[in-house]
């Protein structure tokens, strides 16, 4: 997933380079440096211990907090779009939790990409969507990757015992 994400930014790098050199040669401002932050199943898919030790669904979508011109935003969805993904329009509405820390991935001329830590987005997917990442979660603490993860959920206000029951019908 990394390289393919990492193919896709470079080739969004170039296109704002090139619209910034006709801009600079219209007497037009150029467009600032965007800054993308990965979340979600993205973010995890993309660092490489995590999806050696957990079970990750691929996504065809892209969550994402992103800092762009509308140009750029547009650009990107058509590169998304060539690749079978698309840009998740909600993803402003993503819960990202005290605490969580942002690492780099790619640092381009024109696009700078970083993620969320794995331990943030587990700690996200356990407040804000418990039910749905049941597994995911379970296996994440089960792992060790993550020693905060317990901590960070109780005081996020999360139920631990409803994210982590142990259902005999199961």
């Amino acid at each position: 997933m990394e390289e393919l994400l990492q193919e896709l930014f470079r080739e969004l790098n170039e296109i704002v380079g090139e619209e910034n050199l006709r801009r600079t040669q219209n007497g037009t401002r150029c467009l600032p440096q965007s800054k993308i932050l990965l979340l979600g199943q993205m973010s995890l898919l993309v660092d490489k211990t995590v999806s050696a030790q957990l079970t990750l669904a691929q996504t065809g979508d892209m969550d994402a907090k992103i800092e762009m011109d509308y140009f750029v935003k547009m650009q990107l969805k058509t590169l998304l779009d060539k690749r079978g993904f698309i840009y998740d329009e909600d993803s402003d509405l993503i819960f990202i939790p005290k605490g969580s820390k942002e690492l780099p991935l790619f640092d381009f001329t024109n696009i700078k990409v970083e993620r969320l830590d794995p331990e943030s987005i587990l700690v996200s997917k356990a407040l804000k969507a418990p039910e749905k990442n049941r597994p995911l979660l379970i296996e994440g603490v089960a792992s060790g990757l993550f020693p905060n993860i317990i901590t960070r959920i109780e005081e996020g206000g999360g139920d631990l015992d409803a994210i982590f029951k142990w259902d005999e019908h199961e």
